[in-house]
């Protein structure tokens, strides 16, 4: 029969070491050993960092074999923590004013290309992508400072400046702040950062359901079996598998909402087709003041009209244009320079305008023939010269180059003198008054000359009407015939068909009148929204504009005492669209300002700061608790031995009653030894030294008896 020495059966029982300074250096990152570089190398494959991850890995899981601590102070985790705050601002700024996440520092001529401006559209999402990307950097530096300084966690205090006021307004009955571990913060930081890239989505979800799992593990309930924590974490990726999906289909509605919020901040413009006008309607014209247009002429006069669309055919109330077919204009290289015409033009003025969703009617001064820094995708034309961008950024500013002349309008047809049968006989009797054909057969500008003075001297603007006249006249021929007021809109149309029935080629034109001033700009509000007539003259198209001038200031006396208000807000909105479509340098001056903002923040804190190295301590093992030398524990392992097995968390004493019939007892009863047991384990005066030899000498004995059987 094997002997069993009281040495063997007592070291065979392994007591764990109550924790030790030393380790404490290990705890402060307390994620399972190489976690959270996994993570950091994650995070570096799907954002294509992986040489920057590989470096922020080595640092922080260096600490689990770097020895050397740093004591830090609260001042200086402040510092630290107000360092990450700023990196934090400066990435959400980066973010926003970021076109292409890290294409930013290129370049080349790739980036200006029209595949690299369409990705563009897709901003606002990628905007938010990369944010989160960049967070794993971001945090760094406090990350650090934990896994490298003396203590398990930080101070809540470290991350809120209330609560630093208020911590320091307390005093000393405010009491230690608490603390917390930010190990599993941070990997959770480089899991979300991770998965704003869609590189190989088929792996992705595996590999960050592994991470997760790898976490879980090291934090189940001990109570629980291995295979329940396993099957419930199991539970936990299949159900998020699942979410994946929803995620990526909330990235696709946010995408797509990108232009509709936009769109929601803008008004309505000109069809390009068809333009229904207000001729025959009662009461007044409401018109707003909100801002449509922003015109830079470099300090010279400005144009007086701006125009969006023109139309060739007239069916009261409506205006249509008889070739509705759009034709796409070729650009130059660059994508945003779009010569419509060989004519040389060198005036040139500045547009500013929102295109909401990309889409929208390009202003120009009559006779233009080039535009520059038009950054549209697709620019379309028809043969009235209307410019229509079909897709585009939500913000363009361009210049125009016109001249009289230069326009890309197609040559007068048979529409351009067509008149309306209902219109006829009234336009007729007023041209015959003003002997317009005749005129116009001798010089085309004395026609014009003459009929801009019979409006200027018999009619007047209102944008007030009432329901009387004759029932059986059409709008326009009640506005010659009878009433002579009108808005500009029956002037435009009165001039489009007296021109015509002289002979003259004409057309309708809608747009901007260009009047009022501020500083060095010109705002075109939406009331400022006119028509007026294009006659073909000399082979060019000019334009004719017989409303009376005061019709300007009309329209400002009707301006709501909110228009500054609303000012502020059009002004705000311009603003935000030209970060938001890259319409500044922003991004430029951003970037080259964070390097030595960064720079001046790490001096002040190193000057600032209160850390010093940590002393190399000589670390005296701590005393085992007493009663773990209790030669009760080889007793209990001998029992276990000749088979009578304790229940798992089963009491010792109800233990003993259990097997207190079959087991030895070597004329010592086991209660007893128990007791003597427990005193020594437990109670704080302990065993004299009568009753200590007591215990050990009969649990010998008791054990050498046992052993021979």
């Amino acid at each position: 029969m094997q002997r069993i020495t009281l040495a063997e059966l007592f070291f065979r029982r392994q007591t764990p070491l109550p924790e030790t300074v030393n380790s404490r250096y290990v705890r402060a990152v307390n994620t399972p050993p190489m976690l959270i570089g996994a993570a950091l190398l994650f995070w570096g494959w799907q954002a294509e960092l992986l040489p920057v991850a590989v470096v922020l890995a080595c640092i922080l899981e260096g600490s689990r074999y770097v020895k050397t601590r740093w004591q830090f102070s609260q001042a200086d985790l402040n510092r630290i923590w107000n360092l990450c705050t700023f990196l934090f601002l400066g990435a959400l700024a980066l973010a926003v004013l970021s076109e292409q996440g890290m294409w930013l520092f290129d370049n080349s001529p790739r980036a200006n290309s029209p595949a690299a401006r369409a990705q563009a559209l897709n901003r606002t999402a990628r905007s938010v992508r990369l944010f989160f990307e960049w967070m794993p950097i971001v945090f760094l530096p406090i990350m650090a400072a934990q896994a490298y300084g003396q203590d398990k966690g930080l101070k809540l205090t470290t991350f809120s400046w209330v609560l630093r006021r208020r911590h320091a307004q307390q005093g000393s009955l405010a009491g230690e702040a608490a603390e917390v571990n930010i190990s599993f913060g941070y990997f959770a930081a480089c899991v979300i950062a991770a998965s704003t890239n869609n590189r190989s989505p088929q792996i992705f979800y595996p590999c960050v359901a592994l991470l997760v799992a790898w976490a879980l593990w090291s934090q189940r309930a001990k109570r629980f079996a291995p295979a329940m924590a396993g099957a419930a974490i199991l539970l936990v990726c299949a159900g998020g598998y699942a979410g994946n999906y929803g995620v990526r289909e909330l990235q696709r509605i946010a995408t797509a909402l990108d232009t509709a919020l936009l769109s929601q901040l803008t008004g309505g413009e000109f069809n390009p087709r068809q333009q229904r006008s207000l001729l025959g309607s009662i009461g007044r014209i409401k018109t707003s003041g909100k801002i449509a247009l922003w015109l830079d002429a470099n300090g010279r006069t400005p144009p007086p009209l701006l125009r969006e669309a023109s139309y060739d055919q007239f069916t009261s109330p409506l205006w249509h244009v008889t070739d509705r077919d759009f034709r796409n204009t070729v650009s130059d290289s660059d994508q945003t320079t779009w010569e419509l015409s060989t004519n040389q033009a060198h005036t040139a003025v500045n547009i500013t305008k929102l295109l909401p969703g990309g889409r929208g009617l390009v202003p120009f001064p009559n006779g233009t023939s080039k535009l520059l820094n038009l950054p549209v995708f697709t620019l379309e034309t028809n043969t009235m010269g209307t410019l229509f961008s079909k897709f585009g950024p939500g913000y363009v500013s361009y210049d125009t180059k016109y001249a009289p002349g230069a326009g890309i309008e197609s040559r007068s047809t048979l529409e351009d003198t067509k008149v309306n049968p209902k219109e006829a006989a009234a336009v007729s009797q007023i041209a015959a008054e003003l002997k317009l054909k005749q005129l116009a057969r001798e010089s085309p500008e004395a026609a014009l000359t003459a009929l801009n003075r019979f409006f200027v001297q018999n009619f007047s603007y209102t944008t007030y009407l009432d329901g009387g006249g004759r029932p059986d006249r059409s709008a326009v021929s009640r506005f010659l015939l009878e009433d002579r007021k009108g808005h500009c809109e029956y002037f435009a149309a009165a001039t489009v068909l007296l021109l015509r029935e002289a002979g003259i080629p004409a057309r309708y034109a809608v747009g901007y009148s260009v009047q009022e001033s501020k500083g060095n700009r010109y705002l075109i509000r939406d009331r400022h929204a006119h028509a007026w007539a294009l006659a073909y003259v000399n082979r060019a198209w000019v334009d004719v504009d017989n409303t009376p001038a005061a019709w300007n200031q009309i329209e400002s006396e009707r301006a709501p005492w909110w228009e500054p208000l609303s000012d502020a807000w059009s002004n705000a909105k311009l603003l935000f669209a030209r970060v938001r479509w890259g319409g500044v340098p922003f991004r430029k001056y951003l970037m080259w300002s964070l390097g030595p903002a960064l720079i001046v923040i790490a001096f002040v804190i190193y000057r600032r700061r209160q850390w010093t190295r940590a002393k190399p301590k000589v670390f005296q093992p701590a005393q085992p608790p007493p009663g773990l030398d209790s030669e009760f524990y080889l007793v209990e392992e001998r029992l276990r031995e000749l088979g009578f097995v304790r229940g798992q968390e089963e009491p010792l004493g109800i233990w003993l009653d259990r097997v207190n019939g079959s087991a030895p007892r070597n004329g010592f009863p086991l209660e007893e030894l128990l007791r003597l047991h427990y005193r020594y384990r437990f109670d704080p005066a302990g065993l004299d030294r009568a009753e200590r030899e007591v215990l050990k000498d009969k649990s010998v004995a008791w054990l050498q008896d046992a052993g021979r059987k």
